[in-house]
């Protein structure tokens, strides 16, 4: 008995077999920016669906006549994954379903009927919920409370060892066993434990935001002991250079044959006394070059206050020979695989590290500075307006909000003075 034909409800130009141009709109940024579970419209009842689990997937809806209930129903049918499946490839999909099958009365192959897709929309949703959508769910509610380098270092660090291509962020967060969480952490520790309790952290935050909003039944990470899955590395406090050692280092720094930009990086946070995330994330939109100043905002300093930083002549002279690298738009040390990302943290750790016998961060800059300073008998409270610490008596920081910025300005002036001097004539050791 031949196939009823299609009664349909919608107009020629609705289920045109024709591929259609893409609609304005429809851009990677738009697709990208789509929320999970909801529909991106692409015209000609087709449309862009993001899952909770992130998958995007190219679907059209289509009416065919149903014999049992002598009347049109609606019906779907997926047609592809973006972005393996371009916009012109789904709709062209769309067109051939239409002509080749739906036209003629009958369902497309790959057709799911109301109840069965309401079934496994319901199985998809069980076993959406991963140990990686929990963690990324949780990294959007928290993360507009973090200066944009902590949230940066959070997200990079989940997506590499929970993310969801990993064993660990692929599993079903209503069933993961405590114990795989314990033996992932392990691992990640025998290679960077500082990096493992990190993670340790971050999973038991985001597994208590699931059970909290009743995702799943219990946290499986409750209890557990940091110490017994990542045992804390010896802690080693970047210490304060004498001035032989820190004239041995500023040689070694100019003598750098590694990326320029390290170099630049190193000799700036010598000069400014800045700590290296509020550089490392630097836009050049902040700076004053001419004015010599240099204002960070608030959301990127530790204290959540505003800070601007006097630039000694020294100063703008690097930042200038940066430019030349770099370019004057954008982040100041741009990441080499993506612009719009800052330089990897461990850049100029990994740099200084290899520069000194001790065990010497880019932190060290801003003790040694205090500790030279202090020696010097300046003023401490320039000395610690000049490292934005918060004040430690409360009632004096509700009351007192001086800067002491013109101080700070001839204080900078020195201190680049006196960096200059170490490093004038041959190198003493």
């Amino acid at each position: 008995m031949p196939a009823a034909p299609a009664l349909s409800l919608v107009t020629p130009a609705q289920q045109s077999p024709k591929a259609q141009p893409k609609p304005k709109g429809i851009t990677k940024a738009v697709i990208e920016s789509q929320q999970p579970g909801s529909k991106l419209p692409c015209g000609n009842r087709m449309y862009l669906y993001t899952s909770l689990s992130g998958v995007r997937t190219w679907r059209w809806a289509y009416r065919l006549f149903d014999p049992g209930k002598d009347a049109d129903g609606q019906y779907e049918v997926k047609l592809g994954v973006w972005p393996a499946m371009s916009f012109q490839q789904a709709d062209a999909a769309r067109a051939k379903a239409w002509s080749e099958y739906v036209e003629k009365g009958q369902h497309p192959p790959q057709h799911r009927t109301a109840k069965a897709a309401h079934k496994a929309k319901a199985v998809e949703a069980t076993k959406a919920a991963t140990v990686w959508t929990t963690s990324e769910s949780w990294f959007k509610a928290s993360r507009a409370g973090w200066v944009p380098s902590y949230a940066l270092q959070v997200e990079t660090y989940l997506n590499r060892y929970c993310g969801p291509a990993t064993v660990l962020g692929a599993c079903p967060v209503a069933q993961v066993a405590r114990k795989e969480i314990k033996d992932a952490i392990v691992a990640i520790a025998g290679n960077t434990p500082s990096v493992a309790r990190l993670i340790k952290q971050w999973l038991n935050a985001a597994l208590e935001h699931a059970a909290d909003g009743g995702e799943i039944a219990a946290n499986p990470m409750a209890g557990m002991k940091t110490k017994t899955a990542a045992p804390a590395p010896e802690t080693v406090n970047s210490p304060a250079l004498n001035p032989t050692e820190l004239r041995t280092l500023l040689h070694s720094v100019n003598a750098y044959k590694g990326d320029r930009r390290i170099r630049l990086m190193l000799l700036l946070l010598a000069h400014t006394c800045v700590r290296s995330s509020e550089l490392r994330c630097a836009s050049w939109s902040e700076f004053d070059l001419p004015g010599g100043r240099w204002t960070i905002p608030a959301a990127r300093m530790k204290m959540k206050r505003l800070h601007v930083v006097p630039l000694s002549r020294q100063a703008v002279a690097l930042l200038k020979e940066l430019q030349k690298v770099s370019g004057t738009t954008g982040l100041l040390f741009k990441n080499e695989n993506d612009p719009a990302r800052p330089m990897p943290q461990s850049s100029a750790r990994e740099a200084v590290y290899r520069l000194t016998a001790k065990e010497f961060t880019p932190h060290g800059f801003r003790s040694t500075f205090s500790t030279q300073a202090n020696e010097a008998d300046f003023e401490p409270r320039y000395v610690e307006a000049v490292l934005a610490h918060g004040k430690k008596n409360k009632v004096e920081a509700s009351y007192n909000k001086a800067t002491y910025y013109s101080q700070r300005v001839e204080l900078m002036r020195e201190w680049s003075d006196y960096l200059d001097a170490l490093t004038v004539g041959p190198h003493q050791s």
